[in-house]
């Protein structure tokens, strides 16, 4: 007995209407009922025949429960075309699951087969590998059998007991020597090390002391070149001597240096500064200044017996004296403000230089400029911080001679420079209109001067207006 639904309205379908051709069923799916096939009668395609299989055992229908029973009162209760679709999607569950339980022989013998491929492959396998196992041992036994065999050695000859010796008719073999291998003890403990090459840091200390070792001598030359052309300059040749001993001295151009220094004989020129009493005949010349004609930057009033100068850059002054040959050249000032210089600016044989006290923001003194560089970058520089103190009055004394110029503050000798004068100059944004006449400075501070006087000491000074 075949029980099956219409796909479109799920209305249970006659068998007998499945045999007449009035309803139409196509494979094992898709049947319609005997309505809905003549509805489809001019789409369908032609009629296939087929033998239909009959459930034989199929046990019989139960009773249909309350929830069918309910199901079926809701599908009558429904409208008719939604009483179709349920009947359609219905229909359509009952045909998938008749093909499931149809496909189902055939999806077990799969699985078999599956299993029995799955078991062949796990033989061989095995049986592979086992053959690989047995390989080396059968490898091994035919090496074995192919290997000639070592003939026993002979029987050594016995000793006649009577004698002692070898019995008669038999030969001693000859003594031979015992044959020794080296052994690894017997190596020397450690292999001879190879050349051992030049470190490179040893390489390049080497070539920088050669190329100091050029310069010391080159400056060293030069020194001695100073002092042919200039005799009368010993002191400034004793200077250059000491700064080849200083920045060479592990070189031999260092160690020549010194025993030149050592030999030279230097005049002796030292001199204390002068007691008030030398000063009583000094010229004053603060009367000379006329801040309107003589400022050259900045601006400078006159007050009483006092010079100011406001803070500005590079301030300066000049004062309209030419100093002699030899002088002596003395201020008193006091700071109110500021963290920059004061300076004395100086004239000798027609060169322009000056005396700064508390350059590079207060922290130095110096000459400048020497050999072309600033006051605290020269070797005349003096390091003290602070260098001048902001309201406190000061006396500064700058000795000019022949071969020498020295500066003192409040008594005390800061600095002092052996010269020719030729090694002397003045920076552009320091100089004055004249490099012959004296002058003052001041950088970024405001500075009150309280006296100037110059003290003559070899030749005559004039005022320069």
């Amino acid at each position: 007995m075949l029980i099956v639904y219409c796909d479109k309205c799920g209305v249970r379908v006659d068998e007998a209407d499945l045999r007449s051709g009035a309803a139409s069923k196509s494979g094992d799916t898709h049947t319609l009922c005997a309505k809905c096939t003549a509805e489809n009668a001019p789409a369908r395609a032609p009629h296939r025949t087929g033998t239909l299989r009959t459930v034989s055992a199929a046990p019989p229908a139960a009773a249909p429960s309350a929830r069918t029973s309910k199901a079926v009162a809701r599908t009558q209760a429904r409208p008719e075309h939604e009483t179709v679709r349920a009947a359609s999607v219905s229909g359509q569950l009952r045909a998938t699951t008749s093909a499931r339980t149809a496909a189902g022989p055939s999806s077990q013998t799969r699985i078999i087969v599956a299993g029995v491929f799955a078991g062949v492959g796990l033989a061989v396998l095995v049986g592979a590998l086992a053959m690989k196992r047995s390989a080396p041992s059968s490898a091994a036994a035919a090496k074995t059998e192919r290997q000639p065999t070592k003939p026993a050695d002979p029987a050594p000859p016995q000793r006649d007991a009577a004698t002692g010796g070898t019995p008669a008719g038999s030969t001693r073999p000859p003594a031979t020597a015992p044959i020794t291998t080296p052994d690894a003890s017997s190596k020397p403990a450690t292999e001879p090390a190879p050349p051992q090459q030049p470190d490179r840091a040893q390489k390049v200390a080497r070539e920088m002391e050669d190329v100091r070792s050029l310069a010391g001598a080159s400056r060293l030359e030069a020194a001695k070149a100073y002092f042919r052309d200039n005799p009368d300059d010993p002191f400034t040749y004793h200077d250059k001597l000491q700064d080849v001993i200083r920045t060479y001295r592990s070189t031999p151009a260092g160690a020549e240096a010194a025993k030149l220094a050592a030999e030279l004989k230097l005049p002796d020129d030292s001199e204390p500064p002068p007691d008030e009493a030398a000063w009583q005949q000094a010229v004053n010349l603060l009367p000379l200044i006329d801040p309107q004609k003589d400022a050259v930057a900045g601006s400078w009033k006159t007050e009483g017996d006092k010079l100011t100068i406001q803070s500005a850059p590079m301030a300066r002054l000049e004062i309209p004296y030419e100093p002699p040959e030899e002088y002596d050249f003395r201020v008193t000032f006091a700071r109110q403000s500021g963290n920059e210089d004061v300076n004395q600016l100086l004239a000798h044989a027609g060169r322009a230089f000056f005396w700064s006290m508390g350059c590079e923001k207060n922290t130095a003194f110096g000459f400048e400029q020497v050999d072309g560089a600033n006051a605290f970058a020269n070797r005349t520089a003096v390091r003290q911080d602070p260098a001048v103190e902001n309201g406190r009055v000061y006396t500064s004394l700058v000795q000019v001679r022949k071969h020498v110029v020295r500066a003192w503050l409040d008594g005390k000798l800061i600095r002092e420079l052996r010269t020719n004068y030729k090694n002397l100059g003045m920076r552009k944004d320091w100089a004055l209109r004249r490099d012959s006449v004296l002058g003052l400075g001041a950088h970024q501070s405001t500075v009150v001067f309280q006296s100037i006087q110059l003290r003559e000491v070899a030749g005559k000074g004039r005022p320069a207006r």
